[in-house]
């Protein structure tokens, strides 16, 4: 097990770069949901906008 977490002495590359990939995800992940949020309030606040 301890050969598999060792990566053949590039754990540090190899980890680092994994640990680079999951915080560019949830980044990316949180930014999408910013802006969802954001374009949901724009179409209801012309959609309340229009109906009045």
């Amino acid at each position: 097990m301890v050969e598999w977490f060792d990566m053949g002495g590039y754990e540090y590359f190899v980890w680092g770069s994994m640990l680079c990939f999951f915080v560019v995800m949830l980044a990316d992940g949180l930014s999408l949901r910013s802006k969802k949020k954001q374009a949901e309030r724009l179409v209801f606040s012309r959609f309340r906008r229009k109906n009045k």
